[in-house]
């Protein structure tokens, strides 16, 4: 199981440029509507358009911003989105189960933040990788590292994830 965040910004793009184009429309319909001596400037602008020849570098500037939105909704429309669900290790009776991504992540938080000496953490996960960055208001951070790798580690093993990440963990002491 890998479920996948929806294709959001492929759909705001969208709709943002069929709003733009649906509110343009709008502004000239309530424009005629309102004064129809307006109907001579859509026909100027309508000879303007039937003037326009296809080898003009108005119509291929037009044509190249085109298919670059194109482009851009097709690119953000493919590539997959982050992980909302990390698959965990199946068990005996084969039911696919996950846990979520910021489930798993406060609860790596919490587990760094228990560890004694610690004043603030950042635990930052990636595909293959644990990164938990700690502050400490120690002096001595000696064994601070180990103890909170392991504390890591005793997490991931009761949370058991179908591909189990390598865990780094960075100390710095704040500042008095």
């Amino acid at each position: 199981m890998k479920r996948r965040s929806r294709r959001s910004v492929a759909a705001t793009l969208a709709a943002i440029g069929l709003f733009a184009l649906c509110a343009f429309a709008v502004t000239v319909s309530v424009q005629v509507l309102m004064d129809p001596r307006r109907w001579r400037d859509v026909d100027n602008a309508l000879a303007v358009l039937n003037s326009v020849r296809w080898g003009d570098i108005v119509v291929l500037a037009a044509a190249v911003g085109v298919g670059v939105v194109g482009l851009v909704l097709l690119l953000a429309a493919l590539v997959p989105g982050r992980l909302v669900v990390v698959p965990l290790a199946p068990d005996d009776t084969g039911i696919a189960a996950g846990v979520g991504r910021r489930s798993l992540g406060s609860a790596l938080r919490r587990t760094t933040l228990a560890v004694d000496g610690v004043s603030a953490v950042r635990v930052k996960r990636r595909r293959r990788k644990v990164i938990a960055a700690v502050r400490t208001t120690r002096t001595v951070t000696d064994g601070l590292a180990d103890a909170e790798r392991t504390a890591v580690d005793r997490a991931l093993d009761g949370i058991d994830l179908r591909t189990r990440p390598t865990v780094a963990v960075k100390v710095r002491r704040s500042k008095p």
